[in-house]
């Protein structure tokens, strides 16, 4: 489907504010009425400004996923189990912690690699992300290349 400048302007504008809620972009592109996602990622493969502000709304996306996860850890999410024993049986209303971790887990993986620079385990402390060409060394053995008797170096107890 070919859409005007308005028509893309106004889905891309939707797409970017869902995703600065943390919806992931499957899910909207997969939405009635929003374009396809090969579409979409070609907006964002032509336009320059418009890849700089996809980039800045999945960095707000990271905020609220962050935001998300604190929620879901402070949220008690009881679920109703049915326990069937000898002595009859009853209902019983508990936490899910279980089910809080795997959410929690799940959003927290999403955002090591949607956002590693913030989010991610590896800190970086010398390159800044760049990347640092180094040779490979492979097979290689370090020997002293010293003299066993080098005439700067004086041996405890000798004489000159």
């Amino acid at each position: 489907m070919s859409y005007t400048p308005a028509q893309k302007e106004m889905l891309f504008r939707k797409v970017l504010r869902r995703i600065e809620d943390g919806t992931p972009v499957r899910q909207i592109l997969g939405t009635p009425g929003m374009p396809t996602r090969r579409k979409f990622y070609d907006w964002i493969e032509e336009d320059e400004e418009m890849r700089e502000r996809y980039a800045r709304a999945k960095d707000i996306a990271a905020e609220a996923i962050f935001d998300e996860m604190v929620e879901i850890a402070r949220t008690v999410m009881v679920d109703t189990v049915e326990e069937i024993g000898t002595f009859g049986d009853k209902t019983i209303k508990k936490d899910n912690v279980q089910r809080s971790k795997l959410l929690i887990d799940t959003l927290k993986w999403r955002l090591m690699k949607e956002a590693p620079k913030r989010f991610g385990d590896k800190i970086d402390v010398t390159s800044d992300n760049a990347s640092i060409n180094m040779p490979a060394i492979i097979g290689m053995s370090i020997k002293n290349t010293k003299p066993a008797n080098d005439s700067d170096e004086q041996t405890p107890g000798a004489e000159d």
